[in-house]
């Protein structure tokens, strides 16, 4: 029996934290760039301010990509443990 999409969110069968995540890469992303472009140009000391702005831009996105992808690693794999338990005959079990 197919169960709505609505109906598998009820039911903690759909998981929402995936598309959680990747709307939170985006603001993130989003927040590191504009907190770059903002460092670069009212920082202080010139060099200070040039150093901070561009790791935020260039080392910034790169480390939030892997903390983001890490979260969804997490969640692929129990979608793949569900298939495997959806797939595989539980009375023929290796002893």
């Amino acid at each position: 029996m197919n169960k709505s999409r609505f109906s598998q969110y009820l039911a903690f069968e759909r998981m929402i934290a995936p598309t959680v995540v990747e709307v939170l890469f985006w603001i993130g992303l989003a927040r590191l760039l504009i907190s770059g472009i903002v460092e670069i140009v009212s920082a202080p000391g010139p060099r200070h301010g040039l150093v901070i702005g561009v790791a935020l831009i260039i080392v910034g996105p790169f480390m939030w990509r892997l903390i983001c992808e890490y979260m969804i690693i997490v969640f692929r794999m129990h979608a793949c443990l569900e298939w495997i338990a959806k797939h595989t005959d539980r009375e023929s079990s290796v002893q």
